[in-house]
């Protein structure tokens, strides 16, 4: 089962950014993560951390050794810091509070649905995409709002 599948099988509340937000907005370009932001309530967060369990994730800190997620890991989402996981499925970054995204609630009522495989999956509504992307100002973020602003 796949990230996505993964997710939906325990039921997680989130929102797609990133990468792969720009792609099913029509940027070009490819990712090797899938980047969420998690609505922060506590039942959402159990969910997720089971799903993160059920994926074998590891968390990725800097100058540390990767290690299994716990629900300490997961409940400092809630604060706005960001998990860098790697899975059986692929690499996952579950970012609490991005840059110029607004608060999860609007984020998610101007998010559009988009089928991935067999699931439908909320990916970040256009402007406040492009608002995150500008708010990191990393060159490839800089391409990405190009690529989705051009007509």
């Amino acid at each position: 089962m796949d990230l996505i599948g993964v997710l939906a099988a325990h039921h997680v509340d989130y929102v797609v950014i990133g990468g792969f937000a720009a792609i099913a907005h029509g940027s070009p370009r490819a990712t090797r993560d899938l980047d969420i932001v998690a609505a922060p309530d506590n039942d959402n967060l159990a969910r997720l951390l089971a799903a993160l369990r059920d994926l074998e994730a590891d968390r990725l800190l800097p100058d540390r050794p990767p290690h299994p997620v716990t629900a300490a890991d997961v409940a400092t989402l809630a604060l706005g810091t960001t998990l860098h996981a790697t899975t059986r499925a692929g690499a996952l970054d579950v970012v609490g509070r991005p840059a110029g995204a607004p608060a999860y609630e609007q984020l998610a009522a101007h998010a559009v649905v988009v089928p991935v495989g067999e699931h439908e999956v909320r990916v970040a509504g256009l402007d406040h995409l492009i608002a995150m992307k500008r708010a990191a100002g990393r060159p490839l973020d800089l391409q990405d709002i190009a690529d989705l602003t051009e007509p």
